[in-house]
């Protein structure tokens, strides 16, 4: 445990997490409810609720060792998941027909389309290329070893508890607690927006940040703790530009056009620390199913208003 505390990566992460902290409460007022319910509620006891319930499992299936010249592979993906996030998107938008563009629909599917090239397809074909298969991503096929009673109830308690913290704490879901939607809306909308986010931020974002990111770090940086840390402060930053760039700050209660240090620090303090239990969960199952399962639990209420009014439901 001594050994653990005094990782190096640890410390600094922990000393980024302080900055960031000090600068959005004293630069940006940031309401210490918010600060607190991120580092303690999210970050500290979503994770040790998860270790808990992911503890005792069967050891999951070891990672391939690290290849030649795979850490500047790795460089490489996270720069290419930058240059997306930054200025792809956006010019590569450009290059659809504008009556697609006038179509919020299609450009949703616009969207999905291009976030599974970015983030599965590419780096996948990759990986494939090394001699990778969709095994070692976690996919694997087998109901019993994929679909465990333990992995079954792990994801039980803790979608409960997401989507009771999701409902009552999250910004997100405040069109959902003000009544702005009806009972039928939800009924038809909750089940679409979950299947849709469980591919558009569950595979995506487990995959690229999980499965690949996580997996391929703890192999090359040789500790689980540097790589769920590593993945996880990448994770939480990769949602910065679209805080920054795209106006989604909104969904976060944080407004229509934040700053670019508040949307890196905020992601820094709220996203990276929320990533961590996920990160845990991965670590000791090595199971896609199951944190593309738990992610789309997180993003379902805050993403529900805006699907279901861009989809007509």
């Amino acid at each position: 445990m001594k050994k653990r505390l005094l990782n190096p990566l640890l410390i600094g992460y922990l000393l980024i997490y302080l900055l960031s902290a000090v600068t959005v409460l004293v630069i940006y007022h940031l309401d210490p409810a918010d600060l607190l319910a991120g580092a303690l509620i999210t970050g500290l006891g979503f994770s040790v609720l998860s270790y808990l319930l992911v503890r005792g499992m069967p050891p999951a299936p070891a990672s391939r060792p690290s290849f030649p010249r795979e850490p500047l592979l790795l460089l490489a993906l996270v720069i290419w998941m930058v240059f997306y996030l930054t200025a792809g998107g956006e010019w590569s938008a450009n290059l659809i027909p504008r009556d697609w563009q006038d179509s919020a629909q299609k450009m949703e599917i616009v969207r999905l389309i291009r976030k599974l090239v970015v983030f599965v397809g590419v780096p996948f074909y990759l990986y494939f290329r090394a001699g990778f298969s969709l095994p070692d991503f976690g996919f694997r096929v087998k109901g019993r070893e994929a679909l465990g009673y333990r992995q079954l109830a792990t994801f039980g308690v803790l979608a409960l508890i997401i989507a009771g913290f999701e409902y009552f704490l999250g910004g997100g879901a405040r069109p959902l607690r003000n009544g702005q939607l009806s009972s039928g809306q939800l009924l038809r909308g909750l089940p679409l927006v979950y299947s849709w986010m469980a591919v558009e931020a569950g595979l995506v974002e487990e995959f690229f940040f999980r499965a690949l990111l996580q997996s391929r770090l703890v192999v090359i940086l040789k500790s689980e703790l540097a790589g769920i840390l590593v993945s996880g402060l990448i994770f939480g930053l990769a949602h910065a530009p679209g805080l920054y760039l795209r106006g989604s700050g909104s969904e976060e209660g944080l407004g229509q056009h934040p700053s670019l240090l508040f949307c890196i620090t905020y992601c820094i303090l709220i996203l990276s620390s929320a990533g961590f239990f996920l990160g845990i969960v991965w670590q000791k199952t090595k199971n896609i199913y199951l944190v593309i399962a738990l992610h789309a639990m997180v993003d379902v209420l805050p993403n529900a208003s805006e699907f279901i009014h861009t989809w007509h439901l």
